[in-house]
């Protein structure tokens, strides 16, 4: 088993995207036309989705987990 999450770029990537997501969420406050949102919206989504991929792609860090290489039941006594 891989585990991601103790990689310190993974949880930069995290904070980076929790960025995104309230500029998102400010341009859909603002009073401005849907279309000029939409506008303004494209590049932050860009931008997300490239986090979102780096973040899948990135590579696993070893931990050091127990990997069976077969699974057979033994008879213990």
């Amino acid at each position: 088993m891989h585990v991601i999450i103790e990689n310190p770029e993974f949880k930069r990537k995290l904070d980076r995207m929790v960025v995104i997501n309230e500029k998102l969420m400010a341009v859909g406050q603002t009073d401005d036309p849907s279309f000029v949102k939409n506008l303004k919206r494209i590049p932050l989504i860009a931008g997300l989705v490239s986090e979102i991929l780096a973040a899948y792609l990135m590579p696993p860090v070893e931990s050091g987990s127990v990997d069976f290489a077969e699974f057979e039941p033994n008879l213990v006594y």
